[in-house]
């Protein structure tokens, strides 16, 4: 049978299939690879400059799968909610209060740099 985290698991599916459509939850799955190429970078195994060649092509696949920093945000919170049902509930509310200052702080990255700001990388 079915575990209790599995039961959890499909009921998010089912709540969010139809917001989340082909994209899955795959904001989750970008922003945990990108955390890992940081991650990789901070204890030594990869240089900045192999960090950044992960990155990059992430990135701009990532400006291809959402329109917009709201949209990717949404679908982060909800890969987030998928991953942990214990996360959600005890910084749920925290993750959604970052990602509404992300939104409208005028400080913030997400405002300050369009979605669609070019990612090519360019020869100095």
């Amino acid at each position: 049978g079915l575990s209790s985290h599995d039961v959890y698991r499909l009921s998010i599916v089912e709540k969010y299939k139809e917001q989340c459509g082909s994209n899955n939850i795959i904001a989750w799955d970008y922003t945990r690879y990108i955390a890992l190429c940081r991650w990789g970078y901070a204890a030594g195994y990869i240089s900045a400059d192999e960090a950044w060649l992960k990155i990059m092509p992430i990135a701009r696949e990532m400006q291809t799968k959402f329109t917009s920093w709201e949209e990717f945000g949404k679908n982060y919170l909800i890969g987030r909610e998928f991953w942990s049902k214990q996360q959600t509930e005890n910084k749920g509310d925290s993750f959604e209060a970052a990602y509404k200052s992300l939104l409208e702080n005028t400080s913030s990255p997400w405002t300050k740099l369009s979605w669609n700001t070019d990612l090519t990388l360019k020869e100095i």
